[in-house]
């Protein structure tokens, strides 16, 4: 997918649960961003600072999208152009068994694959 002509999206990795983690182009924030605001077990910083989103993470228009998304128990890590990362760790009730993509336009994804890592 070509950067410069992303629209927005959110990726979701939901369970049974209902708690989820979320990847997202933002036109407002103007790039990517993860959250695990929707997990059971929050995660705070020093002096109960909230830690449920990852900081923006501006993306070079000019440029193709890959991204590349590790998922296992409590961390996910996301690969972006191959040279920016995103990792993050969280703690839900059951494993998540579904993903979901919403986006108001197209999106191609031209490779995907999911899988176990063992």
């Amino acid at each position: 997918m070509a950067a410069n002509n992303v629209t927005p999206f959110d990726l979701f990795f939901t369970n049974e649960e209902g708690e989820s983690l979320q990847f997202s182009y933002s036109s407002e924030k103007q790039g990517l961003f993860f959250s695990r605001k929707n997990t059971a077990y929050q995660i705070s910083g020093e002096g109960d600072s909230s830690m449920e989103e990852s900081d923006v993470l501006a993306i070079d228009t000019k440029k193709a999208l890959s991204v590349q998304i590790f998922l296992d128990r409590s961390s996910i890590e996301i690969f972006i152009n191959e040279n920016e990362t995103i990792t993050s760790t969280f703690y839900v009730q059951k494993s998540f068994s579904l993903l979901q993509l919403n986006s108001q336009t197209e999106h191609l994804l031209e490779d995907l694959a999911l899988g176990n890592i063992e």
